[in-house]
């Protein structure tokens, strides 16, 4: 009889594909920016796919496919602004912890907005919102404030305005300009921990720092001080937990997302049924595999589940170890399926050579990670951690290739 988490997975494969099927229905009809047009609309995309590569491109999550077809568009139009928008999308790779160039989608949001008949209109206020997602999530914590003035001008909504008021306090509380509130909460070394913004979030300085970056290692270093500077917020132990399971320490990412856990089912205000830390478990799953503890990566399983609408981790997770315990089969339906949707992951990419490697496939799987790692920087700000080792396995699979030819008669 299949044990506990047996069964869990099962059902969590079951889950998986249909939220495969919902996920592919989804790309069928959607909002969609078609170049040369003035309008955003709902589109059936099947209707347009054969007319726009880009958009074909672009909802396949094939983002450097779509800017080279998009930078001979604007080549053409230069004052077509809903080109530099999907240049801007396209450039920061939405929904994807890394980018092509944050400075090049920076650029063309500000000419998409320049380029608009209306300033005051709906897409500038669109256009305004996603470029402030770039500004804040590369440090350039000025730039953002503006840009939530405006904002905050352009809305008529109070919920939308008390959001961003609350955002402009988070960043001043980053660059240490805020000015406390009069009913302030501090901790014991004196700093403003409580409540940040008419929102009243809790917070602190080093936390918002390690918001405001891409990049792991100071994701580490603001997150664990912030751990230090308010150990009654699950959120720093969880977002430590995940700057080290990019960089590849997975020991210390266990240890920091199961301190996460424990405070998260401690807090009864929030918690008083005691429910583990959802949004953890998929990293949790992930570094248990790359530790070889397979029987704690399963237990893990039906936690992890509870994500599957809001993070792809579960499903890379899911992969990995499906792949260490020697099945690859069942790993390569969900990677095929997530590169049909994004088609750029490198994580996905990554684990796709892996599964390949596991059925022995060692020349097709040293060709597809030789691409990424080709593809991707030696000092990419999210991947510079994984480069040398994906280098080092490209290299040692060329190796195998090569050493029984060596050793042939």
């Amino acid at each position: 009889m299949a044990g506990r988490s047996e069964k869990h997975f099962i059902i969590i494969v079951l889950v998986v594909a249909a939220v495969a099927a919902v996920a592919a229905w989804s790309l069928l009809v959607r909002p969609i920016v078609v170049p040369g047009d003035r309008q955003v609309v709902t589109v059936p995309l099947h209707k347009v796919a054969k007319e726009t590569p880009v958009q074909q491109a672009v909802s396949t999550g094939r983002y450097r496919d779509a800017v080279k077809l998009l930078e001979e568009q604007a080549a053409q139009s230069p004052d077509d602004w809903q080109i530099q928008a999907t240049l801007g999308q396209c450039y920061w790779e939405e929904f994807r912890p890394y980018s092509i160039s944050s400075q090049k989608a920076v650029d063309a949001y500000l000419k998409a907005i320049d380029l608009l008949d209306k300033p005051s209109s709906r897409q500038h206020k669109e256009l305004l919102k996603k470029l402030v997602v770039v500004y804040i999530r590369t440090e350039r914590l000025e730039q953002a404030r503006k840009i939530y003035q405006q904002l905050i001008e352009l809305s008529t909504d109070q919920k939308e305005r008390a959001k961003y008021r609350t955002q402009i306090d988070e960043i001043d509380l980053d660059l240490g300009t805020l000015k406390p509130p009069p009913d302030a909460v501090y901790n014991d070394a004196g700093e403003v921990i409580a409540p940040i913004g008419p929102l009243e979030m809790q917070t602190n300085q080093a936390f918002e720092k390690g918001r405001h970056t891409l990049d792991p290692a100071k994701e580490e270093k603001w997150y664990r001080l912030s751990t230090q500077t308010d150990a009654s917020m699950p959120q720093p132990f969880a977002n430590l937990g995940m700057a080290l399971w990019r960089q590849g320490k997975y020991a210390e990412a266990v240890e920091s997302l199961r301190k996460a856990d424990e405070v998260w089912r401690q807090i009864k205000e929030r918690n008083p049924q005691g429910q583990p830390y959802s949004k953890v478990y998929p990293y949790l799953m992930h570094c248990l595999v790359e530790l070889g503890d397979l029987e704690a990566a399963r237990q893990c399983i039906p936690v992890a589940a509870e994500q599957v609408q809001e993070d792809d981790v579960v499903y890379l997770a899911l992969v990995h170890l499906r792949i260490a315990e020697g099945k690859p089969d069942e790993a390569l339906p969900i990677i095929h399926e997530h590169l049909s949707r994004f088609g750029d992951h490198a994580d996905f990419r990554h684990a796709l050579a892996m599964a390949l490697a596991a059925k022995k496939q060692l020349s097709l799987a040293t060709d597809v990670l030789e691409e990424l790692v080709d593809e991707l920087p030696d000092d990419h700000i999210t991947y510079r951690f994984a480069m040398p080792r994906w280098r080092e396995q490209v290299k040692q699979w060329r190796g195998e290739q090569v050493a029984p030819e060596a050793s042939a008669p």
